[in-house]
């Protein structure tokens, strides 16, 4: 019992330390990020391997780097030099279609490397990018050439109203009132919005999304 209590405890601080750290960490990780959340994993384990280790020799820890990586994000917020030294800059990888070969090279990133993230970018030229950028993160940003980027609206010089974002009404029969506020909607419209489409019992409904104008998305429950 002693050890579910303690794992409880542990896994309670751990989710804490990482939302009080932000959705940054929680999402692409930098270096430094990736090193406390590796040692915060480690840290956290200490107290379950044994019950004669004391619960804060875990807590402690994970609570001082968690207090300690907020304080260098705000340092790297205010220092561009800091921020450097600590997070590293975007390197070019591909320049107007051809291979920065010295940059590669520094960063021990291969060319197999290249063509497999511009095959999950669903590029198949290298000719057809004008840069690729390797992020901080790991991740390689690709901007394409102007004549294989897609058309916009833009372009073929269209006017559009922009879409305002959906949000999820109704789901699974329940009315979500906090969404309904965002969109500056109440209860009654959305009752005419049903009643325009014949739905008369919103415990039916799996899924509903809508923005301010109009509904969106809607499917019943099987």
């Amino acid at each position: 019992m002693i050890i579910v209590i303690r794992t409880i405890i542990i896994y309670i601080v751990v989710v804490f330390a990482l939302r009080l750290m932000g959705k940054k960490q929680i999402g692409e990780l930098e270096p430094s990020e990736l090193a406390v959340a590796i040692m915060i994993s480690d840290l956290a384990t200490t107290p379950l391997s044994s019950k004669d280790i004391p619960l804060l020799n875990g807590v402690i820890p994970v609570i001082i780097l968690s207090v300690l990586e907020i304080f260098v994000s705000v340092i790297v917020l205010k220092t561009i030099r800091i921020r450097k030294i600590i997070t590293g800059t975007p390197s070019i990888i591909v320049e107007k279609g051809k291979l920065n070969e010295e940059e590669l090279r520094n960063l021990r990133f291969t060319t197999d490397d290249l063509i497999e993230e511009m095959r999950l970018n669903g590029i198949s030229d290298i000719t057809d990018i004008q840069y690729a950028i390797l992020e901080n993160g790991g991740q390689v940003s690709f901007i394409l050439n102007k004549k294989n980027s897609p058309l916009t609206y833009e372009d073929m010089n269209i006017d559009v109203d922009e879409d305002e974002l959906p949000f999820p009404i109704i789901n699974k029969g329940v009315i979500l009132k906090t969404n309904l506020e965002i969109i500056g909607r109440n209860e009654n419209w959305l009752e005419k919005k049903l009643k325009e489409k014949n739905i008369t019992d919103k415990k039916k409904i799996l899924l509903l999304t809508a923005n301010h104008n109009e509904i969106k998305f809607i499917q019943m429950r099987s």
